[in-house]
């Protein structure tokens, strides 16, 4: 027996209107045999990644929890933490929860192809050294900078965004 949707719920995609501005369709590329080059912006998707595991590491060390047995509780031991390394445990925690935001902005700016190249690198370089600013920042308890520079971070995405319309 095969479930089948009441007429109310069957979607008509012809009747749809064209969106108008920024939110415009793409249409569907035919595939060609060049690559795709990795450009800087996508590149510093993984530097910002590793920025992560930079706090990570760092805060460990601040904590001196590098041996062994602390390596067997991380989350103890990240809860334990005080101090410097606690700031830098939030530090790589923030930039956990920014990442996917942050990869999106980049993947749709090359996606739309409305965003000049040098546009995209260079809001991504903008980027990466605010986020290497805000982790100095939090990792030396200046609250407001660290807030003012995360504003900033936030704004560069924001823009990757408009510039893919």
């Amino acid at each position: 027996m095969r479930f089948r949707l009441p007429a109310a719920f069957h979607i008509n995609f012809q009747a749809a209107p064209k969106p108008k501005g920024c939110l415009k369709t793409i249409p569907p590329q035919q595939p060609n045999n060049q690559e795709t080059p990795m450009t800087f912006a996508y590149f510093s998707i993984l530097i910002f990644a590793l920025f992560n595991s930079l706090c990570s590491l760092l805060a460990k060390k601040s904590a001196r929890l590098l041996d062994a047995e602390a390596n067997r509780e991380p989350r103890r031991h990240r809860a334990q933490a005080s101090g410097k390394a606690a700031r830098l445990f939030a530090a790589e925690q923030n930039g956990y929860e920014m990442l996917p935001l942050y990869a999106a902005a980049v993947i749709i700016a090359h996606a739309t192809g409305e965003a000049a190249q040098s546009t995209v690198n260079t809001l991504s370089a903008a980027f990466l050294l605010l986020r290497a600013a805000y982790i100095w920042a939090y990792a030396q308890d200046k609250a407001a900078l660290r807030s003012n520079i995360w504003y900033g971070c936030l704004m560069c995405i924001v823009a990757l965004f408009i510039a893919a319309c």
